[in-house]
């Protein structure tokens, strides 16, 4: 089965709207997280954008052009919302540096497919094997410089393909 994305994306650029996304997030059970950062590009590197799922939607977090994230850091460290991240090192260090953020509650895809005996645990890989899907992962956007704005629609897709599969990922190991 091929890839395509069908389901709702909303860019979110002003802290209002990340203040109305936490209260949403406060009601789930479970979200999954991601990351972009222009760690090619720039040094310090910076979180450019933050992606977040739930089971009907993604919301990719325009960071450089909100300035109170805040409200996702109490999300984050909030115990009763599982957070499920691929490969979660990364992007814990990455939100610790740029705001002090704490994650609880964590499941990281990458180490229960360890646990679960799978041979391939990248996030392409995991998706084929668990869900069916060929996601093809394009290096030129992985690699790209996500501090560039505006971002392409190629660009957000990928952002969004990112954490769009995790929470069934985490379904399937579980």
């Amino acid at each position: 089965m091929d890839h395509r994305l069908s389901i709702p994306i909303e860019l979110l650029t002003s802290s209002g709207q990340v203040s109305d996304l936490a209260r949403i997030l406060f009601q789930e059970r479970r979200i999954a997280v991601d990351t972009e950062s222009n760690s090619g590009h720039r040094y310090p590197e910076r979180v450019c954008l933050v992606q977040v799922a739930t089971n009907s939607k993604v919301y990719l977090i325009d960071t450089l052009a909100v300035n109170d994230m805040k409200p996702i850091g109490e999300v984050l460290a909030d115990e009763t919302v599982v957070k499920v991240i691929q490969g979660a090192e990364y992007d814990m260090r990455c939100l610790d540096r740029e705001w002090g953020f704490r994650v609880r509650n964590l499941f990281d895809t990458s180490v229960a497919a360890r646990f679960a005996g799978m041979k391939q645990f990248g996030l392409s890989a995991l998706i084929e094997a668990l869900l069916g899907v060929h996601v093809p992962k394009h290096a030129r956007i992985q690699k790209s410089d996500w501090s560039r704005r505006p971002l392409s629609e190629e660009a957000l897709n990928y952002a969004a393909t990112d954490v769009w599969y995790l929470l069934s990922i985490r379904k399937a190991l579980e």
